[in-house]
């Protein structure tokens, strides 16, 4: 069988490799199609990465149905649902026969969380931002329009089809996350990570129940592995001298969220610095060493200049994370994706609490799942002695790992394969017009 990738640009194409080499090895052929060119003009035509070939639509006339004709692949896999491109993807897949997938990449705020983050995202596209990008929306609504015209003219005298467009506008934020709901919006299957992403897709987004599939993270089955498998521990361990800690001598790791560069109010380049000087002498006080692991959106200059003389602080910009997370005695962050491996590997989780705006977010916290630090010296009291911390969160973290990840088994990707397999296979399984 054939299956066709599609995002937005290149920067998410490790989001599909495993996928890729996983489909591969059965003998199936799969390539990423990307709008990269409406970002950046002098992106490539068509490369490489990681052994899988990329594409962008600029190759086909810069026309995402032609590249559709031209692949005819038996299932497009998609990382995000319910804006533009999204919609118009979904669309003339349907109108050709070809089926599609939705597939979570990374954790999503939910209940109170997704209000909170609505609204940060409906503040960070201020009126004026709005405005700017009306010609390149302009250009991907009428595309949308004009797949609809061509696959169901009618529609377009239906209200319900321009629903997402004054949302666009009143909520952009609210179009992402809670979009208009509509036919076009849902993919014949959504791979989700657990159950309380499940009830999100369901409630939030509308998704129909039947189509809802949870498949466990594939990003925590290294560690499921890990945890399974004693012979990949000593190895791990070994991750802390590579990076730069003496022998001897025991650290905790900072996760990095790229805060200043997604536009968190209140945070700064100056803010970064400074909370991590905060959190460095915080495990300083506990006799660890810190290590930074930087995001990799994050420009990390600035932080690697800060603590260039400070030999018990080391910056990584690359990691095996799941072994770092496993060598460290404890793990601090804030609301990465990455924070659900100390909670996979049962490492202690400890949230900055005073950190500047995230005084909202609760996400890990709030379940139950993480450690609170209110204070830096509090923090210095928890790093020593994270064992004991995080043995009285007891049942909340339980619950947490029931709801938020659901699986721990480590075959995340393999139910992944089966069920975009078994939904490419699958006879008139596609719902009508």
């Amino acid at each position: 069988m054939k299956f066709l990738f599609f995002d937005y640009w290149t920067l998410g194409a490790h989001n599909f490799l495993p996928v890729f080499h996983a489909l591969k090895e059965l003998g199936h052929e799969s390539s990423l199609l990307h709008l990269g060119s409406l970002r950046d003009p002098g992106c490539p035509v068509s490369e490489t990465i990681g052994g899988m070939v990329c594409r962008d639509f600029s190759h086909y006339g810069n026309s995402i149905r032609r590249a559709l004709q031209e692949e005819r692949p038996d299932l497009v896999l998609v990382l995000n649902t319910g804006l533009t491109v999204d919609r118009t993807v979904n669309r003339i897949c349907r109108s050709l026969g070809i089926k599609t997938a939705f597939m979570m990449h990374g954790i999503k705020s939910v209940g109170d969380d997704l209000k909170l983050y609505i609204e940060h995202q409906n503040t960070h596209w201020s009126p004026l931002r709005r405005l700017q990008k009306v010609p390149k929306y302009a250009g991907l609504s009428l595309g949308y329009l004009a797949a609809i015209a061509r696959d169901r003219p009618l529609e377009l005298l239906a209200p319900s089809t321009y629903g997402h467009f004054l949302q666009l506008m009143t909520s952009p934020g609210a179009a992402h996350e809670r979009p208009w709901p509509h036919k076009d919006v849902y993919c014949d299957v959504a791979l989700v990570y657990a159950k309380i992403y499940a009830a999100s897709m369901i409630q939030e987004k509308s998704y129909p129940a039947e189509r809802v599939r949870i498949v466990g993270n594939p990003n925590l089955d290294s560690a499921f592995a890990l945890l399974a498998d004693s012979r990949l521990q000593q190895p791990a361990l070994a991750q802390l001298e590579q990076v730069g800690v003496r022998a001897g001598r025991r650290a905790a790791v900072y996760m990095e969220d790229a805060l200043v560069e997604q536009g968190i109010p209140g945070w700064t380049e100056e803010t970064r610095v400074s909370l991590l000087r905060q959190v460095a002498k915080a495990a300083n006080d506990a006799g660890l060493d810190l290590i930074v692991k930087m995001h990799p959106g994050s420009n990390p200059a600035g932080v690697e200049e800060a603590f260039r003389d400070h030999e018990s602080v080391h910056v990584v910009l690359k990691a095996d994370l799941a072994a770092l997370v496993w060598a460290c005695v404890a793990t601090i962050g804030h609301v990465s994706t990455t924070l659900m491996l100390p909670v996979a590997l049962g490492r202690p989780l400890i949230v900055p609490a005073w950190a500047p705006g995230l005084e909202g977010y609760s996400y890990y916290v709030g379940a139950g799942a993480a450690i609170p630090a209110a204070s830096p010296d509090q923090l210095a009291g928890i790093l020593a002695a994270p064992d004991e911390a995080n043995a009285a969160l007891g049942g909340q973290r339980a619950t947490f790992v029931d709801q938020y990840l659901t699986h721990t088994d480590g075959r995340s990707l393999s139910r992944i394969i089966e069920q975009l397999l078994a939904c490419a296979s699958a006879a008139g399984s596609r719902p009508p017009h």
